[in-house]
């Protein structure tokens, strides 16, 4: 089931999704349209910029944005990461994510999925039950969900082959390692489990090797993690470009092992993960480095985190690559990229303000890098890195930045200061229960907002206040909301400002924005995230209504963020209705799929979504498209 979205309908939405269903978590930079019809395409070498595959052509009423180093990519490729912050109850009916675990949900949930499944007919019900089936694993017994699921590997549809993968590591059967490791590596009974005696299409490896790295990636399970890393060891062996997808699968999967680094067998496989994706990273390739070699940083980074004892050894050799001055050589675009976004995740605040503190003279890189580097989208990682970091200087840095620099980097300082506040909260609330808002910060976003004249640079602002928690905005949030309606974009992220900011008086604007926006698919898909962060009483009735309501034609993109906003409410009353849904003939198939998708989010447990899990924290425009091209990668689904 298709994911995220962007302006999207963009590229980070599910917009314009044919065969699956969701919400598109990132752009790439050579396929930039998504195709028509009941079945994806087989596999293709990659496309030079601006060039089409045969047969696809632009989605009718929604056009991709040709600059892909805005800020809303970043932010809509990882806004899964932040939940509103709150020390209130919840709205009455609804769940925050992490106690999910415990709704009681209707007993006729999981045999409407069934029956969806087993009925057959349309790929895109089927493939999106199949993932809601296993993300809803602890409502059936294991033996009986897994052979639901094995049994859809012989699909005829490839969609549903892929989805049958996927949804095997979600479901977290640990009897099914072997079967997804024999799909990963195109072994005899992975041609056997998909009906493929010429081999298992490359596009359903690269789903059961992410599902693999999703059944292995929760504490323990040592030995299953062990194999995981020694299928993507030989998947990395090997460099047709055929396999560039499998590379690049099997470097995210190495970053999610996440081994206990306190148990000696798990703390060497920890080490020889980071040492594969290490080498990897550094190995000599012609005629040119693969995309996954890029990618090495960050897993790297979420391999380790910010503490082991071996980070600062690795904050100091990606600062080096990132100089020029590393093992690897030059520093490639697309190498600068990966560096940065792994500096993000594994630099410190800095002690001391002091030239001789690595810390210090780390996050001063950063700083040159967000001033002066010549492509823009490593500039504006950088800035989201200092903002990922956080601490006292980065934060006065930030801040002298948002009234110093151009108008054109602006837009990311802002996205970078909600980050820091946002995190710097979470904080606070571990700690004490509580958190203080930053309201130095606060005021200067807030000033932003109301004095810059570029929408883009408001939009992004907007969503910063609402990370930021600074309530004294809500008033003029709603009144930008409703004044630049025919601004979808701008208006938009004024909603998702007021879902994340939760003002309880911004509710009744927010559905009033939502009837405004039935003919405006942009504002509509935004104002949706809004609601689903705001959640309260009634409102995913509401967003039910305007599902099922949805019809032919309704762009995807709408479609996907109604579906996880209903989702992300957790209202366990809005169940039945989507089963309805989901069981009326007469309604659109594409209407039908993604009810089967809300329901799948009613079985998401922790606080973070899978697609998270996978996804999270990387290079996201070298995914290529095995993971998010043409809106039918892995992390395209709900």
């Amino acid at each position: 089931m298709p994911l995220p979205l962007g302006t999207l309908a963009l590229a980070l939405s599910a917009a314009c999704l044919p065969a699956q269903v969701g919400r598109f978590l990132g752009p790439t930079e050579a396929a930039t349209r998504l195709p028509q019809g009941p079945d994806r395409p087989a596999p293709t070498p990659p496309l030079g910029p601006g060039q089409l595959p045969k047969g696809m052509h632009q989605h009718v009423g929604l056009s991709l944005p040709e600059n892909l180093s805005r800020w809303l990519y970043w932010w809509e490729h990882h806004r899964d990461a932040f939940a509103p912050l709150t020390t209130t109850p919840a709205h009455d009916g609804t769940k925050p994510a992490s106690t999910r675990a415990t709704i009681q949900l209707p007993e006729a949930l999981v045999p409407a999925l069934e029956e969806a499944i087993e009925a057959g007919g349309d790929p895109r019900i089927t493939s999106a039950a199949l993932v809601a089936l296993a993300k809803l694993g602890t409502q059936r017994p294991t033996a009986r969900r897994t052979t639901t699921l094995q049994n859809q590997l012989a699909a005829t549809a490839e969609p549903i082959r892929e989805a049958a993968a996927l949804a095997l590591g979600i479901a977290g059967d640990p009897d099914c390692l072997a079967l997804l490791c024999s799909l990963a590596l195109d072994q005899e009974a992975g041609r056997q489990a998909t009906n493929c005696s010429a081999g298992v299409p490359l596009p359903t490896r690269v789903f059961a090797l992410c599902g693999l790295g999703l059944l292995v990636e929760p504490p323990g399970h040592s030995d299953a993690k062990a194999r995981a890393l020694e299928v993507c060891r030989q998947l990395l062996a090997n460099t047709k470009p055929v396999d560039h997808d499998l590379a690049n699968a099997a470097v995210l999967v190495l970053g999610m092992l996440h081994p206990d680094a306190q148990v000696e067998a798990e703390a060497r496989l920890q080490a020889s993960a980071v040492q594969l994706l290490a080498d990897h990273f550094v190995r000599p390739l012609a005629p040119e480095p693969l995309p996954s070699q890029a990618q090495c940083a960050p897993a790297i980074a979420r391999l380790l985190g910010r503490h082991h004892p071996d980070s600062p050894r690795y904050r100091q050799w990606f600062a080096d690559a990132l100089r020029g001055q590393g093992a690897s050589g030059p520093c490639s675009v697309e190498r600068a990229r990966a560096c940065v976004v792994a500096l993000g995740q594994l630099g410190v605040p800095p002690a001391a303000d002091s030239e001789s503190d690595p810390d210090h003279q780390l996050c001063q890189l950063l700083l040159a890098t967000s001033r002066t580097h010549n492509d823009p989208q490593t500039r504006g990682f950088a800035r989201i890195a200092l903002g990922q970091i956080g601490g006292t200087a980065n934060r006065r840095v930030l801040l002298d930045e948002l009234g110093q620099a151009p108008k054109a980097a602006q837009s990311w300082i802002a996205l970078a200061l909600g980050v820091l506040v946002y995190h710097a909260y979470e904080q606070q609330l571990r700690d004490s229960g509580a958190f203080a808002p930053d309201l130095e910060v606060g005021a200067q976003l807030f000033a932003l907002f109301q004095s810059n004249q570029t929408p883009d640079v408001v939009g992004a602002a907007a969503v910063a206040l609402g990370l930021s928690q600074y309530r004294a905005a809500a008033v003029s949030l709603r009144a930008m909301m409703k004044h630049k309606l025919a601004q979808e974009e701008l208006s938009g992220y004024c909603a998702v400002g007021l879902g994340w900011l939760g003002d309880g008086e911004s509710l009744p604007a927010l559905l009033e924005m939502l009837g405004a926006a039935r003919r405006r698919p942009l504002l509509a898909l935004h104002v949706a995230t809004g609601l689903g962060e705001a959640g309260g009483e009634g409102v995913a009735s509401r967003l039910v209504a305007l599902l099922e309501n949805g019809g032919k034609g309704s762009p995807v993109g709408k479609l996907a963020n109604l579906a996880q906003a209903i989702g992300r409410i957790g209202d366990v009353r809005s169940v039945a209705e989507l089963v309805r849904v989901l069981r009326e003939p007469s309604c659109d198939g594409l209407v039908r799929a993604f009810a089967a998708g809300a329901l799948g989010c009613f079985g998401d447990s922790g606080a973070r979504s899978w697609q998270s899990r996978v996804g999270g924290h990387c290079e996201y425009r070298g995914l290529g498209r095995g993971l998010v091209g043409e809106g039918v990668g892995v992390l395209c689904w709900l």
